[in-house]
């Protein structure tokens, strides 16, 4: 898959830390990159890192959901 033209990123909070190998602790920052808004994405990738989340999404044009 090539990159996507536009990323939405949305914040959340980590519930599994045993995703990210226990490298965030319940209740920290998350962030989202997908390929739509809530309820219209067909992925999404998580990060704990924004800025390796903007960095692994350079070049996209960014719509930030609130």
């Amino acid at each position: 898959m090539g990159k996507p033209n536009k990323v939405w990123i949305c914040r959340g909070i980590v519930t599994d830390p045993e995703i990210y190998n226990f490298e965030a602790k319940l209740g920290d920052p998350e962030w989202q990159f997908s390929d739509g808004p809530p309820g219209l994405r067909s992925w999404s990738s998580d990060y704990v890192d924004l800025e390796k989340g903007l960095k692994d999404h350079r070049g996209s044009i960014i719509e930030w959901v609130k």
